[in-house]
């Protein structure tokens, strides 16, 4: 009965167009009865539900929480934050793909205020850029997991000198002489003395990253018990996702973990990698997924899992279409710009 209810509903969504959405509606609510696909009808789903899609991580109704967002998303897009001046974080990381920069190695400063695909320049980092979709979920930032915070992970592409090439403390010195920045700072930061400092740069960019979170796509939908978000061939593909053992890795609700294997692109006898080196020089407890007692699932499916210098962690596959943030304002009415040039 369900498919057939799908089959009619699509029909009526193309003879209807909007007028079909409250059609659609009541018919997912007729559906409700035949085994969809949500924790309540869980019979679409090809795993375990018992781990629901976690709430929102930011509570915008909070007034310094959402003006601490922001001012973190003023930041996020601002050239200022670079030492050329044309290079900003939502440059390697933009909606506009994926949250990412569609590039195989990310590249920083010097290569001009081109983004994405086609962005070429002097400094070529190692990795691309991971997507920050539902970053706020993960234990663990970077492809090494060498970050254990937003805000730890926010600053340290300003100090890396092929990527934002800025010490902090310049950065601070600058956004001092932007009035708009500085009167935000305040409205962001009320119980601080000195609200303009590295560390509140730090949460404002962190905060605004928790809002990227992808719960609007079709599988989160049809989770939430809307049979009619996904189509069959969709869920057929979801059958063969489950049966293959990608769940095994890019783990449902999220579709990823924070365990690090390696994908089979070679021994890693060639590859220093520093992030990793500078961890263990610290002494630092990489954890057991990625020293020591590694969980690699099911050994059948993944023979090469689990080298060394060559574990990366798994990345998310939730977000499979663009999704604006919860929150957005003018870059501060246009003062930065004007501030600076005085």
């Amino acid at each position: 009965m369900r498919h057939s209810v799908k089959r009619i509903a699509r029909a009526l969504a193309r003879a209807m167009g909007r007028r079909a959405v409250v059609v659609g509606a009541l018919l997912g609510a007729l559906c409700a009865g035949c085994g969809g696909g949500g924790p309540d009808g869980s019979a679409g789903l090809p795993w375990d539900t018992s781990a629901r899609i976690p709430p929102a991580p930011v509570d915008m109704n909070d007034s310094v929480i959402a003006a601490r967002a922001d001012l973190g998303r003023l930041l996020f897009y601002d050239t200022m934050l670079s030492v050329d001046g044309e290079t900003a974080c939502a440059t390697c990381h933009s909606e506009f793909w994926g949250m990412g920069d569609g590039l195989p190695l990310a590249i920083g400063h010097g290569a001009g205020l081109l983004a994405g695909p086609g962005r070429k320049g002097p400094n070529v980092l190692t990795r691309n850029a991971p997507s920050l979709w539902n970053a706020a979920y993960r234990k663990d930032l970077f492809w090494d997991g060498r970050a254990h915070s937003l805000e730890e992970q926010a600053m340290q592409p300003l100090d890396a000198t092929n990527e934002l090439d800025l010490n902090p403390g310049a950065l601070v010195a600058k956004i001092r002489m932007v009035p708009g920045y500085v009167e935000r700072f305040g409205e962001a930061f009320p119980d601080d003395a000195a609200p303009v400092s590295e560390d509140n740069v730090a949460k404002a960019i962190a905060i605004f990253e928790r809002t990227i979170v992808s719960r609007r796509a079709p599988y989160d939908a049809f989770f939430s018990g809307d049979p009619l978000a996904m189509t069959e061939s969709q869920q057929a593909g979801m059958q063969v996702f489950a049966d293959a053992g990608c769940a095994d890795c890019h783990t449902p609700p999220l579709f990823e973990s924070d365990r690090y294997f390696d994908r089979g692109i070679g021994d890693g006898s060639d590859v220093v990698d520093e992030a990793l080196l500078s961890e263990q020089d610290r002494g630092k407890d990489d954890g057991e997924n990625r020293t020591g007692n590694r969980d690699c699932g099911d050994r059948k499916r993944r023979e090469r899992c689990c080298g060394d210098e060559n574990e990366e962690r798994d990345e998310t596959l939730g977000a499979p279409c663009i999704v604006p943030v919860q929150h957005s304002i003018e870059i501060i009415d246009q003062l930065a710009d004007q501030d600076r040039r005085m």
